[in-house]
């Protein structure tokens, strides 16, 4: 989607979240888009936000937590259609990819997990957990310098200095190996 076709397209004041995520993945849309019946700038408005990705429905969010129920009853066939299902509704969100790659380590098969957390990493790159799993899987994979960015990463993403320590000492110990 073309960032440049959102501008002037925002002709009233809208939260700071939802003019950020406009302005980075909105679709272009234009006023014959909109049901012309409705004259309000609102219809406009309400087109625009339900053409953002990243914005979640209650089917998506129901979706995501039944396939985490599945996931923690280790039933990885429900868990994986919930949460493709939810996948598929908003591929923006960096969650279902996340606990797509669980559920791939889950079942050993680390490449894949590997292609999902760097999905997740992509859309959010400030979410610590997904970079400690990533680095667990690289390391599962053998791919030690894949390892050690993605623990140096995670370490970026938390604030709490002990856990800072232990990730440094685990990167000294793989790139000791």
């Amino acid at each position: 989607t073309d960032p440049v076709a959102a501008e002037g397209v925002l002709e009233t004041p809208i939260d700071q979240e939802d003019a950020i995520e406009t302005l980075v993945w909105m679709p272009a849309v234009s006023p014959r888009d909109v049901p012309m019946e409705d004259e309000s700038i609102e219809a406009p408005v309400e087109a625009v936000r339900s053409n953002v990705p990243g914005r979640h429905t209650r089917d998506a969010r129901s979706l995501l937590r039944t396939g985490l129920l599945a996931l923690k009853r280790g039933d990885y066939v429900a868990a994986r259609e919930a949460i493709e299902t939810c996948l598929s509704m908003d591929a923006f969100d960096p969650k279902p990819h996340y606990f797509i790659a669980r559920i791939e380590m889950a079942t050993e098969r680390f490449t894949e997990a590997a292609h999902a957390l760097e999905c997740a990493v992509a859309l959010d790159a400030g979410w610590f957990q997904a970079y400690r799993e990533l680095a667990r899987v690289y390391e599962a994979l053998e791919r030690t310098s894949d390892a050690i960015d993605a623990w140096k990463q995670a370490s970026i993403c938390v604030d709490d200095e002990k856990t800072r320590a232990l990730i440094r000492r685990r990167v000294d110990m793989l790139g000791d190996s």
